[in-house]
């Protein structure tokens, strides 16, 4: 699990305190690279999670082995998934549900 980190004070969103304890907050998958260096595994694969959808903030999350029903979802990459852990799996968020057109 990635630990913490407080970025500039030109982003305070970054060091509120997640519901989970977490308090690292990304925009970017980029940012989830750049913060696993400091505290995560080398060479582990974090993406950044959102609730919904393919933009806003998230949490750094370790992209995990996909699992559960058969019920296909859009990613933001464009790439149709088995359902919506696959596609974190796959180190994306989920775009809309169905296949992608």
């Amino acid at each position: 699990m990635l630990v913490g980190v407080c970025m500039s004070s030109a982003e305070p969103w970054r060091c509120e305190r997640q519901p989970d304890g977490t308090v690292l907050d990304c925009e970017t998958d980029h940012e989830c690279v750049e913060a696993n260096s400091f505290g995560g595994a080398p060479g582990t694969d974090y993406f950044c999670r959102r609730e919904s959808g393919c933009s806003g903030r998230g949490k750094c999350t370790l992209a995990s082995a996909g699992y559960g029903a058969l019920s296909l979802v859009c990613g933001c990459d464009g790439v149709t998934y088995v359902n919506a852990s696959w596609a974190n799996a796959g180190g994306t968020n989920v775009a809309e549900a169905g296949a992608c057109p």
